[in-house]
């Protein structure tokens, strides 16, 4: 029963998003290519379930660290509006002691939030080795 319960209330969160998109975004209704998300969304939220956990296995504590001199960090985010629209990609680079090292925006088209963070995370790494950064954390 209660299964059921998260699978209905999966695939009315699905509807309601869609809804918004009709609504708000002037999204283009086409029901076999809904209908097809809804089942890819659901068997996705399905198969994220079904992971198993090892009992025996203990959660180390992670303890924060600093970095080390040489290292840079590329912070990424996603301006992200519908499906229809570019995604914006902002970049940040900065140093082990957080001094500004420079900064790049770019655009891109995705299918979803989803592969817009995994663009925008290529686009940090490419940057970066374009950078010849040797050490980068994201």
């Amino acid at each position: 029963m209660q299964k059921r319960v998260r699978l209905v209330s999966c695939i009315l969160w699905r509807i309601w998003k869609l809804r918004c998109a009709i609504v708000y975004d002037n999204f283009q209704f086409i029901p076999t290519v809904h209908i097809n998300s809804i089942k890819m969304f659901v068997s996705e939220w399905e198969s994220s379930r079904n992971v198993t956990h090892d009992s025996n296995q203990v959660m180390q504590e992670q303890k924060w660290s600093p970095r080390k001199e040489n290292d840079l960090k590329v912070n990424f985010d996603v301006s992200f509006i519908n499906e229809n629209s570019p995604i914006g990609i902002g970049l940040i680079l900065h140093n082990f002691a957080g001094c500004f090292m420079g900064a790049r925006g770019e655009t891109s088209t995705i299918i979803n939030f989803e592969q817009g963070k995994a663009v925008a995370a290529m686009e940090a790494i490419n940057w970066a080795k374009a950078k010849e950064v040797l050490n980068l954390r994201l």
